[in-house]
This record gives structure tokens, sequence and C-alpha cells, in this order.
């Protein structure tokens, strides 16, 4: 049923960039991840595109790309204290 909902509201606006977001944050994909912990944490971001050094979007990190690489990350130094 959502997706029908989406199609009727996808027929009546004219184009994406109508209802598209335009304040967009991004990150690098050389940032640490502990560094984009806020991000998500704070302003509520769910995806947020993630930029090469020539500005161009490389990909998207999400919420479970955060979890999962804090979690990788600190198996990592437990197994390395072991």
């Amino acid at each position: 049923m959502a997706g029908c909902a989406a199609m009727r509201f996808a027929r009546r606006t004219s184009d994406v960039g109508s209802v598209m977001t335009t304040d967009v944050c991004t990150v690098a994909a050389t940032d640490p991840i502990t560094e984009r912990v806020p991000m998500f944490a704070n302003f509520g971001h769910h995806h947020i595109p993630v930029l090469d050094r020539a500005g161009r979007v490389v990909g998207m990190i999400t919420q479970m790309d955060l979890i999962s690489g804090l979690y990788r990350q600190t198996a990592t130094r437990a197994r390395e204290a072991a």
C-alpha cells in the first residue's frame, strides 16, 4: 500500500528537484568514523553523502554503516588488547 501512495504522490509533483532536500550535510571519505557519530545522533540524519577529495559523491554512509564500523573498530581493539 505504501508503494501505491508513493506513486500517487510522485505523479502530483513535477520532478525530484521539487521535493528533494537542498541543505545537505556531507562527509569526506577519509573522515574518521568516530567523528561522524554526532551528525547522526544530534541532527537525526539517516543517510549522509560521502565525497572524495574533488567533491564528487562516491557513496552514502547510513546509520547501520556507522554502527557496523564502530562495532568492527571496537572488536578489533578488544582482540588486540587481549
